[in-house]
């Protein structure tokens, strides 16, 4: 880029004609220079799109995957409270059993008890009775 007094010659004809030549290969060189960079530019928005759209694919991609996820963690938060109300279900009938289970075992204890002591009693009174009768017994003969 020189400046055109750098052409300026005392010589009149040829210095307009210098000029004017190396203002056309200058014009030349910006034209070829402006072309070159409307294909690079060309290039670059193809590629932008050919970018954007495999990004709008990641993107539609990673959704999907999000909404499965979702969908997956949304099925085992069910899955686990429905086997926490379970546990607390079992848990409660687990209570209920036990002490039904204590109440039947000391009925039963208490069954226990007093069918011994009735035996007892029973056994106590046979005994009783048996002595008696041996005594009966033994006035007779005597």
């Amino acid at each position: 880029a020189r400046s055109p007094r750098a052409f300026v010659e005392p010589i009149g004809g040829t210095t307009a004609q210098a000029y004017a030549a190396e203002l056309e290969a200058q014009l030349r060189r910006q034209l070829f220079a402006q072309q070159e960079l409307q294909r690079v530019n060309v290039q670059l928005v193809g590629k932008l799109d050919e970018y954007r759209e495999a990004n709008g694919e990641n993107v539609r991609a990673a959704e999907a995957e999000l909404l499965s996820l979702h969908a997956e963690l949304t099925v085992s938060h069910v899955s686990r409270t429905e086997l926490r109300d379970r546990v607390e279900e079992l848990e409660v009938e687990l209570t209920t059993r036990s002490a039904a289970h204590r109440s039947a075992m000391s009925t039963s204890e208490r069954e226990r008890v007093e069918l011994n002591t009735r035996n007892a009693m029973s056994n106590s009174e046979r005994a009783g009775a048996g002595a008696e009768a041996r005594t009966a017994e033994r006035r007779t003969v005597a």
